[in-house]
């Protein structure tokens, strides 16, 4: 199947149906019925409007999000999180609830299958933002007037795309591309395939600016965004709307692309259902070339978005001290069930190291730095031979503090990391007690839902999406 019939398969599939708009439609009716009864009967003056993917009608069939903001006047941003929030609940009585947290506290409900997000925000003029969630309804207006049918169905498989290979969605725990995102690539480059063939060139600090507001002015877009990819928000030109897109998750779409536009597969859309084989892990963990180590640190008591933001940044830590301490990390992952259940996966070039290592001094010639090395190193308790003179240059055989990686791990967290930089809800479920489990020991983690496939997905050292090319 070539591209362009693949992308129009592909589109059929993702297109909501008459009776999914139907059933949709009756779900926001009660919802803005609800939500506007409760405001009112609060005494809150605000403008309750459909926001998002279903307002701009670039929703998926099945994955319909209904987005509801509750815009205010402005005022301090603590009535959003108290007396807003109190409406919205009681509002939704009746529906399983739960509170999320982006820059402040939103509600998300379940009518059924159908997530329900209800956002608080200021009713502002354009350029005038309190918020974050401000620009939403800005946003919102736009799209709907610059969205054709034609384009709106390019949007959809481009979603179905992203989402099947794990890089959708702005979130800590994705870092990759939004709604709002995937939908201004789409308008900037016409149809999907176009789309597909411009990002499949695409360089470091990539510049996309829809409106043309930095025209003859790239520098000053450059100087402005940081990010390795850069959108220009057309609502608020002073934003960069792939902020949240991660230099990895972009290089994972340059690929995706070029492998999709080479070699068109119905796996790039609809990837092949991973099953666990239970006896390949443990085979695996049992023979692995090097060691696995996996931290069990257990639920952390936070909303998800901060707990992978912390996650990710106690990985870094600990595979910068790996390395420092000699060990060879061939890779490290961070994940979290969904009751935020935390854990952080390494796998070395080998777990236990000789007990001794060569370290380099200065040459002879740099007379104070060799008084100081000689001075550190002549009668230290870990010198275990030297120094002696190589070329010119003072070394020294020294002993190893540590030898095993998973000890090294458990005793710079037995204080819970803080010493060493471990963030703080991080920290202290770490204080609580942790497992450090190496090779096969890791199996005892069966009892985590998703946490055994999770392993074998990263001892595979693949993504998802180039299964699709093999």
């Amino acid at each position: 199947m070539d591209l362009t019939r693949l992308k129009e398969y592909v589109a059929e599939r993702v297109t909501p149906k008459p009776v999914e708009y139907e059933r949709i439609d009756a779900v926001i009716s009660e919802v803005l019925r609800r939500v506007r009864g409760a405001l009112e009967a609060y005494g809150i003056e605000a403008e309750v409007t459909l926001e998002g993917s279903v307002a701009k009608d670039t929703w998926l069939s099945g994955e319909a999000d209904v987005d509801v903001f509750i815009q205010v006047p402005p005022r301090d941003k603590s009535f959003l999180e108290v007396e807003c929030l109190s409406a919205i609940r009681k509002g939704l009585e009746g529906y399983p609830m739960v509170e999320r947290y982006a820059e402040h506290p939103y509600i998300e409900a379940y009518a059924g299958d159908v997530r329900i997000n209800v956002v608080p925000c200021f009713r502002v003029e354009r350029g005038g933002w309190l918020s974050a969630a401000d620009r939403t309804p800005y946003h919102t207006s736009y799209m709907r007037e610059k969205l054709t049918p034609m384009l709106r169905r390019e949007v959809r498989v481009f979603k179905r795309l992203l989402k099947s290979s794990g890089i959708y969605g702005a979130e800590a725990r994705v870092k990759g591309f939004s709604g709002l995102l995937c939908e201004l690539l789409t308008l900037n480059y016409g149809s999907f395939i176009d789309l597909l063939k411009a990002a499949s060139k695409w360089r470091r600090r990539e510049l996309i600016d829809v409106e043309g507001y930095y025209r003859g002015r790239a520098a000053d877009a450059l100087k402005l965004f940081p990010e390795p990819l850069i959108v220009v928000d057309p609502i608020d030109p002073g934003r960069n709307a792939a902020a949240a897109v991660a230099e990895d998750t972009m290089w994972s779409l340059v690929s995706i692309s070029r492998l999709l536009l080479e070699r068109p597969d119905i796996r790039f859309f609809y990837p092949e259902t991973f099953r666990l084989d239970l006896g390949a892990l443990r085979d695996s963990l049992e023979k692995t070339r090097g060691d696995f180590i996996a931290l069990d640190i257990g639920e952390v008591d936070a909303v998800v978005d901060v707990v992978w933001s912390q996650l990710y940044k106690a990985e870094k830590v600990l595979k910068r001290l790996l390395l420092e301490a000699g060990f060879k990390v061939i890779r490290s992952a961070a994940w979290s069930s969904p009751d935020n259940h935390c854990m952080i996966f390494f796998k070395l070039e080998e777990g236990e190291l000789p007990p001794t290592y060569r370290h380099v001094g200065p040459p002879v010639e740099m007379g104070d730095d060799s008084g100081k090395f000689l001075g550190r190193h002549l009668r230290a308790w870990d010198t275990a031979a030297g120094p002696w003179l190589e070329d010119g240059r003072w070394i020294v055989e020294k002993l190893r503090r540590y030898r095993r990686a998973d000890q090294f791990i458990a005793d710079n967290l037995a204080d819970g990391g803080g010493s060493i930089g471990i963030p703080g809800r991080i920290r202290e479920r770490l204080k609580n007690g942790f497992k450090v489990l190496v090779n096969e020991e890791a199996l005892a983690l069966a009892g985590v839902p998703g946490a055994l496939e999770e392993i074998q997905r990263f001892l595979s050292g693949r993504p998802i999406w180039l299964d699709a090319s093999l």
